[in-house]
């Protein structure tokens, strides 16, 4: 997991994160969580708690293809 600081407001959970190297972009995770900026007493726009996606990643990549196995929904 990241923080980003960056800015994030309340109902960005869910959202990509997007990384942009050279000539290429890749999702590097999704925001799960949002913290506000308090510091005036009112809601600013504040940090974002990032996840990975790498186990979700690792997850499909260990999946044979037509190997018979399926996720349940």
């Amino acid at each position: 997991d990241y923080l980003v600081d960056g800015t994030a407001i309340h109902g960005v959970s869910g959202s990509p994160v997007l990384v942009w190297r050279d000539k290429w972009t890749t999702i590097a995770g999704l925001v799960s969580a949002y913290i506000p900026n308090m510091a005036t007493g009112t809601t600013l726009p504040g940090m974002s708690r990032v996840a990975s996606i790498g186990p979700c990643v690792e997850f499909f990549q260990s999946r044979e293809p037509n190997s018979g196995t399926s996720i349940q929904k």
